[in-house]
């Protein structure tokens, strides 16, 4: 689970990023359309949706995963749970709150030209490509040393990687966005891709040579 909270982090930090860059856009929403305004923030949208699902996926193992069969087994899922829901009250309170308030704070503040912008468009990017790179690496080592898949899907990286390359297309190309909005997604797309190459090659060509 330490996958998904470093995940979650890092998303987060993404979709700080873009709140900050669409600051502007959401303040039109009040006075167009929803049609205009899901139009105007539909890069924005994507990259909360994608936090949104890691968020859950977080919370219904946090409160929802099966029960281990015996007692040893409880104890240590008990201690792995006590300090799940710790780290994930220090996420929620510090870095969830903390890092919306902020954004919030400075948009309502700062005019868009201050360098406190840059600043913290700069560190949400650094962390969110940190946690990718953290996240990813090890994973791509496992599956190198494994020469197997393992419980990796290669069905879901099919539909990841690409779509990861379009979401980095629409938030860069499209909709503009600054380099540290779709950086960290393009990162994560590009890992996504040589995962699927190392499992395709280890489930279909390895044993063929």
């Amino acid at each position: 689970m330490v996958t998904v909270l470093l995940t979650n982090i890092g998303n987060a930090a993404s979709v700080f990023n873009a709140f900050n860059s669409n600051w502007e856009k959401i303040l039109c929403c009040r006075v167009i359309s929803p049609w205009e305004c899901f139009e105007l923030l539909q890069a924005f949208i994507e990259l909360g949706i994608i936090w949104f699902f890691w968020f859950i996926i977080y919370i219904v193992w946090l409160y929802f995963f099966p029960m281990p069969m015996d007692t040893e087994e409880k104890k240590s899922q008990d201690r792995l749970k006590f300090i799940s829901k710790l780290l994930f009250f220090i996420f929620f309170i510090v870095w969830l709150c903390g890092g919306f308030s902020i954004t919030i704070y400075w948009n309502v503040l700062f005019s868009r030209k201050s360098l406190i912008y840059t600043i913290t468009d700069s560190f949400f990017g650094i962390i969110s490509s940190a946690m990718i790179i953290i996240v990813w690496i090890p994973q791509i080592y496992t599956t190198y040393k494994a020469k197997s898949p393992g419980s990796l899907s290669i069905i879901m990286l099919l539909f990841t990687a690409p779509g990861g390359y379009i979401t980095t297309y629409f938030l860069a190309v499209a909709y503009r966005n600054p380099v540290w909005v779709w950086l960290p997604t393009c990162f994560s797309a590009s890992f996504q891709t040589v995962l699927l190459a190392m499992c395709i090659y280890y489930q279909y060509f390895q044993g063929s040579r």
